[in-house]
């Protein structure tokens, strides 16, 4: 917000812009409804074209977003993990 001294009031908010980043390669294999297994999305994160990592891991709140095709387009939205390749590298 701009003061009528034509400065911008210091507010103390961070404003943070990231590169979109990109999925490469989806990894799964077959299950059976309800059934939990790992789907591995090989992704680009821009860490060296503009990304942070550090406030990747403060800010980030990484889901998955999964679409029916057979119920309707019925979506379902769950917790995921940021991982390593190979997982547990770091």
């Amino acid at each position: 917000m701009m003061n009528p001294d034509g400065d911008w009031s210091k507010n103390d908010i961070d404003v943070c812009y990231y590169k979109d980043v990109e999925a490469k390669e989806v990894s799964a294999t077959f299950a059976y409804a309800n059934e939990e297994k790992p789907v591995v999305v090989s992704t680009d994160f821009f860490w060296t074209n503009g990304n942070s990592y550090k406030n990747f891991a403060k800010y980030a709140k990484f889901t998955c977003r999964f679409t029916s095709s057979h119920n309707g387009g019925r979506s379902v939205v769950v917790p995921a993990v940021m991982e390593t390749s190979p997982i547990g590298g770091y």
